[in-house]
């Protein structure tokens, strides 16, 4: 693009390579954050993450198994979904510039 303005060139050129693995990135990292759960267990008083209320339902004496079910669907909905609708950009960016 001979001629084109800085701004130009990074709109046209470098942002488009970027986002694939921007995106494979992004995702990776929530699915990280969103599973570590120790942090907001040694740290929360009394509002804790849903993760935490699951891992508190573990009594040795009695186990509430439809209720962890529940829980565990709900805090799954979120990262299924976002995987689904990011898997493309996901996996053009984990295998950008690999030998075909």
């Amino acid at each position: 693009m001979d001629g084109a303005k800085p701004f130009r060139v990074v709109w046209h050129i470098v942002l488009p390579l970027l986002k694939p693995g921007l995106i494979g990135a992004s995702l990776l990292i929530f699915l990280l954050a969103w599973h570590n759960f120790a942090l907001g267990l040694i740290l929360s008083s009394t509002k804790a993450p849903v993760t935490v209320a699951l891992l508190k339902l573990l009594n040795p004496g009695v186990q509430f198994y439809p209720v962890m079910a529940a829980g565990l669907v709900v805090t799954m909905i979120v990262p299924i979904v976002l995987i689904i609708l990011g898997q493309r950009h996901l996996e053009r960016g984990l295998t950008f510039g690999a030998v075909k």
